[in-house]
């Protein structure tokens, strides 16, 4: 293959917009020795003459035209005419970085791979400064980077472990020409087969763990533009890394991974391309995959086997195209408010909602015209920029305080899901997509992020009052009841229709529960028979810093707002109906509302194996009456211990006085010591000796 080291593949088609950035960024690449095939696919615009103008000037840029066939097709034949020992397929819109080739030709000469994978960003045009990290392949599922592994180690998920797009590997050329197949030569999602069964079929893979390009999003025109999907030519891909796989030696033990990777593209396919219920491509590609769901090799396919997308697989498999609830909203929409204090940090949220692994068709943030007296010219330019991007819709409105968040999305687009956030909270990346994960699998519920559960004591017939309910409940159970309580800014999914035509009644909320909406919410869906389910098992609420100096939780919570406000509504929905509606309604045990037991929240609260009929208000009394000894006897404990400190304080005093008395005394012994000592030295000399016969004749003359 010459001196060529690598050879980089570039279709274009019709990207005169941005192929003099694309080939700039190629020339100047550290690893020199490359030649730039780039195969124009019949472009209509300028193109043919920016690449005329390109090879003229850099012999390593050639350049030939093909009749439009798509990207696909344009690769297949750039692999025909490189002469590199290494190939690496580059998008025509996209920025290499400049030491992209070097390093990864690096890495797979150290290990002699057939593939090497590594990271990117994504950016949008006239924003390459501010690009988003994009993942190249599954880096905890790897571990080490500096590791080398083939399908043997990933028999599973072999085929999921690298992200199957072209541009995030650099290949060994005769490991590509000995592979027994080559991209789809169809309009759309024709690198998805070759992507994934390249990976399936090479004997050693290496990562390089860095972001080597620019990946741009977000125009038209583009070959590789992710919302233009032809739905017959996803199931085409699909359907041929089945047929392909079965040709690699080794099919039987990758199977799973196939079948896994098979499920997970239907599923990804229709969860963001079959929203449109009159879309006849929709329709087609439903009915096709119900089909495939409920035959072999899929029919019998485990949680285990499917992974994350396993209740999107089981809602398919489960409902034909008619009986498809999913297919009546026509957008999701995430919908939230705001108010002065917070407007500066607002923009962190919109960035957080706009990362979602799965997207929003919409974001509308709804402000207060008497907040914001000057319209726009009282927001930061943070957010303004966002509103530019099309990252969010700013309306103004009437000041409904925090029903701002619900209300007028909800009026404004009556069939479409709506998602409920808050100003002040940092979501998890897949908060849309298992909160729409829940809603595949309870498509008449309302799921929620974080639930409280409201109790109810039987014995009485009565609910109890808010600060008695169990909060932030945890369960493995992801199971439909009245009795949850969705908290709508922790992220809550409200499907179209399902919430009582009394919801909009502004007057009735604005006077009796203002500063509650998730009441009002949860109130709307248990009279009209909507239960709540947990989308996830627990949550833990993530703050925005310096966003709570000024909040409603100490208001309704703190000050016991939320039970006033909730017995309120309850009262007023008696008084309308006639009856007591609410306990009724989350009492009645009907299909699909799984009642919570006085037994069962009492084993829950307190993990006790038996529960005997004794009043629940007993209980909390007693529990009450506990809490308040135990305040009393740490209050008395943290006196008497510092009672005990002051006593050895003192004790420590008297220590330290009692060892300089001892000092002082032994002292002055060691001095009556040393005097002794010269006496005795005295009586036992000559004057002693002199002294003592003196003393002898006046005792012999005292005794006469």
């Amino acid at each position: 293959m010459g001196s060529i080291k690598v050879s980089v593949i570039v279709p274009v088609y019709n990207t005169e917009s941005y192929l003099d950035e694309c080939l700039q960024s190629l020339l100047c690449q550290s690893q020199t020795d490359i030649e730039i095939i780039c195969v124009n696919d019949a472009s209509t615009d300028g193109s043919l003459q920016i690449l005329e103008k390109y090879k003229k000037a850099d012999v390593r840029v050639k350049y030939f035209t093909i009749e439009h066939c798509g990207a696909g097709a344009a690769r297949n034949r750039g692999i025909e005419k490189a002469q590199g020992e290494y190939l690496y397929f580059f998008d025509s819109d996209d920025v290499a970085g400049r030491d992209l080739l070097k390093k990864a030709v690096q890495r797979a000469e150290e290990t002699q791979a057939d593939i090497v994978a590594f990271h990117g960003y994504t950016f949008e045009t006239g924003d390459i400064e501010n690009p988003t990290f994009k993942s190249g392949y599954n880096v905890k599922a790897i571990g080490n980077e500096k590791r080398v592994f083939s399908y043997r180690d990933f028999k599973q998920n072999i085929m999921s472990v690298i992200n199957v797009v072209p541009w995030n590997k650099l290949f060994r050329t005769q490991f590509v020409k000995d592979l027994p197949f080559r991209f789809d030569e169809i309009s759309s999602t024709n690198d998805i087969a070759f992507s994934a069964l390249s990976v399936a079929g090479a004997q050693k893979i290496a990562v390089v763990n860095e972001s080597l390009l620019y990946y741009r999003v977000s125009h038209k025109g583009s070959i590789t533009s992710s919302k233009t999907k032809n739905l017959e030519n996803v199931t085409f891909a699909i359907e041929s890394v089945l047929k392909q796989a079965k040709q690699l030696p080794w099919f039987a033990d990758i199977a799973p991974a196939v079948y896994r990777f098979a499920v997970s593209n239907y599923c990804f396919a229709f969860k963001n391309y079959c929203t449109n219920a009159r879309n006849e491509s929709a329709k087609q590609f439903c009915a096709h995959v119900h089909e495939a769901f409920n035959h072999d090799p899929f029919v019998n396919l485990t949680a285990d086997g499917i992974g994350p997308m396993y209740s999107v697989y089981d809602y398919i498999k489960k409902y034909d195209f008619a009986q498809m609830p999913e297919m009546k909203y026509e957008s999701i929409i995430v919908s939230l408010t705001t108010y002065p204090a917070r407007i500066s940090t607002i923009h962190n949220v919109i960035e957080n909602l706009c990362s979602q692994t799965k997207k929003a068709d919409k974001i509308l943030l709804w402000l207060a015209d008497s907040d914001f007296e000057n319209g726009e010219a009282d927001l930061p330019g943070e957010l303004l920029e966002q509103q530019r991007r099309g990252m969010v819709e700013i309306r103004f409105c009437e000041n409904l305080l925090s029903h701002k968040k619900y209300y007028y999305t909800m009026k404004e687009y009556p069939n479409s899901i709506v998602i409920t956030v808050d100003d002040d909270l940092v979501y998890p990346k897949d908060m849309i997509e298992q909160l729409y994960n829940s809603y595949l699998r309870f498509p008449g519920c309302i799921s929620a992020m974080r639930t409280h559960i409201i109790t109810i004591n039987p014995y009485e017939k009565e609910i109890l009052p808010y600060e008695y309910w169990v909060r932030e409940q945890r369960t493995k159970k992801l199971l439909p009841s009245m009795q949850y309580f969705a908290t709508s800014g922790a992220g809550t999914l409200y499907p179209p229709h399902l919430l009582n035509e009394k919801l909009f009644d502004k007057d009735t909320f604005m006077a009796i529960c203002k500063h509650a909406d998730d009441i009002w919410l949860n109130v709307m869906g248990v009279i009209n028979g909507v239960a709540t389910v947990p989308a996830v098992p627990m949550y833990q609420l993530n703050y925005l810093e310096n966003t709570q100096i000024e909040t409603l939780y100490s208001v309704n919570v703190g000050q016991g707002e939320n039970t006033l406000q909730f017995a309120a509504v309850r009262s007023w929905l008696a008084q309308e109906a006639g009856y007591d509606i609410l306990y009724q309604k989350l009492t009645d045990g009907s299909a699909g509302n799984a009642y919570i037991t006085y037994e069962q929240l009492f084993k829950y609260v307190n993990g006790a194996t038996v529960i005997d009929g004794n009043k629940i208000r007993k209980l909390r009394r007693i529990r009450t009456e506990q809490k308040r000894e135990i305040r009393r006897l740490q209050k008395r404990g943290a006196t008497l211990l510092e009672k005990n400190e002051a006593y050895k304080r003192k004790n420590d005093a008297l220590r330290e006085k009692n060892t300089a008395l001892k000092n002082k005394l032994k002292k002055q012994n060691e001095a009556q010591k040393g005097k002794k000592s010269i006496f005795h030295i005295f009586l036992n000399g000559s004057g002693g000796r002199k002294f003592k016969k003196f003393m002898k004749k006046f005792k012999k003359m005292l005794s006469h």
